[in-house]
């Protein structure tokens, strides 16, 4: 082998050798950045927000038991939450009430708690211009118990009109109201509650105009609740259905009655059995009587 070959070979070797020393030493620099990343503590929020601690419902009290504070990752808090539970106490002697549930980590905001002082009433949980009217149901008209807080129905009313012989025939049933909401149940108005229960009384959250028209029609006719899907708030056109829509002959006949007819009057004849006695000019006239027996 000559000499330049040797050359050759030699500049190789020292060529990888290098190319090896080159990368071992990029490798442990890489390697000491990634564990001087994982070193360097995280600089923690400037941001913090109050959260329930416990679950809260309707009318419980606000105090700081039920609550924490967390680290709020963002520069943008909800509308309405708290920074701190000293923001949400205030004063003493003013406790505030909880209006709609609240479950645990879940922000506390000032839509679902009562201000300072004030009363936890179903009052204080209308929307502004909203009326709260109520109406009697049984385990039937009220969907056997299915209907919550919170849920929204539509509210049909059946009615009769005509005399009592034709009252049927004459019978329709329209939807009065559509995707009304609940405000409460008999008194519960927890919207959180999640148990089926037969109830009395449903409270709805309605218009002036729409509190009118329940009240007018408890009194003609009867009314009956369908609850809605979760999701749905269209407001659809329906026309009011009547007895020929049933698809039936399903008017209502006279009533019968076990009266007969009246019968011809009986008169039962018998033989006389008595006299009577007239008296003419001092003449005696004796006359027969005949009995007759109805």
């Amino acid at each position: 082998m000559n000499k330049s070959s040797l050359l050759s070979l030699l500049v190789a070797f020292l060529l990888a050798i290098a190319a090896v020393v080159g990368v071992q030493s990029y490798l442990r620099g890489q390697q000491a950045a990634l564990l001087a990343e994982k070193t360097v503590e995280p600089e923690a929020p400037d941001n913090t927000i109050v959260v329930a601690a416990v679950p809260l419902r309707f009318g419980m009290t606000v105090d700081s038991g039920s609550l924490r504070s967390i680290a709020w990752q963002s520069d943008v808090l909800p509308e309405g939450s708290f920074r701190t539970i000293e923001e949400v106490i205030g004063e003493t002697g003013k406790p505030r009430y909880v209006m709609s549930a609240i479950e645990v980590g879940e922000p506390l905001l000032t839509n679902k708690i009562t201000g300072p002082g004030q009363r936890a009433t179903l009052s204080a949980a209308l929307a502004p211009g909203m009326k709260a009217v109520s109406i009697s149901v049984n385990d039937v008209l009220g969907v056997a118990g299915f209907v919550l807080p919170g849920d929204r129905v539509d509210v049909m009313l059946t009615r009769s009109s005509g005399n009592i012989n034709t009252s049927a025939a004459s019978a329709s049933t329209g939807v009065l109201l559509q995707g009304i909401k609940v405000l409460a149940i008999d008194q519960l108005a927890d919207e959180r509650a999640n148990k089926a229960a037969v109830v009395k009384t449903i409270t709805f959250e309605v218009s002036t105009l729409d509190a009118q028209k329940l009240t007018l029609a408890q009194s003609i006719g009867t009314l009956s609740l369908t609850l809605r899907d979760i999701a749905s708030s269209d407001q659809e056109t329906i026309e009011p259905v009547n007895v020929s829509d049933l698809g039936g002959n399903f008017t209502q006949q006279p009533a019968q009655t076990n009266r007969r007819d009246p019968q011809p009057e009986v008169i039962i004849k018998r033989p006389a059995t008595a006299k009577v006695a007239v008296y003419r000019d001092s003449k005696r006239t004796e006359y027969n009587v005949l009995n007759e027996i109805k």
